[in-house]
């Protein structure tokens, strides 16, 4: 169970350069670990890292750990497409980062255009749709009931498990 702690806190080591890598093309470790992932759904991971991954999705049952990350639009076991979950490093960039973020004030939707003005991102209609279409009702749901998960609330959850110092170096 070392390994996390461990590659958490990385840094420019060159052992580092293989899971850096893998864990980038997610949206780096610190991230995927606070999201509701499903390691066969996550895209060209090695088995390595995909069990490592297992044993802390373990650890965070037993503890009942649940801070919303199944309000995480990324890397998220139910939001799915072609069976794979999706990361938009360019979403997340511009802080969209829950299912809330995709809603009007009203608890609907936003379209496209309006989508695009918000969050000024590179994106097209296509990648909108193909995401909005995929979430789940249950998600929605829970999504018009609680608070937005967002890129700072994420990162401040310092108190995730004491491994150590978390960094975000992977």
């Amino acid at each position: 169970m070392d390994r996390i702690p461990r590659l958490l806190t990385a840094g420019d080591r060159n052992c580092w350069t293989v899971p850096y890598h893998f864990f980038r093309k997610l949206g780096r470790l610190n991230f995927l670990l606070r999201c509701n992932y499903d390691t066969k759904h996550l895209p060209q991971l090695p088995i390595f890292y995909r069990n490592i991954l297992e044993f802390f999705k373990e650890l965070k049952t037993m503890y009942g750990y649940d801070q919303g990350s199944d309000l995480v639009l990324f890397n998220n076991r139910e939001i799915l497409v072609d069976n794979i979950s999706v990361y938009l490093s360019n979403w997340v960039q511009k802080d969209v980062i829950s299912i809330k973020d995709l809603f009007k004030d009203d608890g609907s939707y936003l379209s496209f255009q309006e989508f695009s003005n918000k969050f000024a991102c590179k994106t097209n209609f296509l990648q909108y749709y193909q995401i909005v279409s995929t979430i789940p009702n249950q998600l929605l749901l829970k999504a018009r009931q609680v608070d937005s998960v967002t890129k700072n609330s994420l990162q401040a959850m310092t108190t995730f498990f004491i491994l150590i110092t978390i960094s975000e170096s992977i």
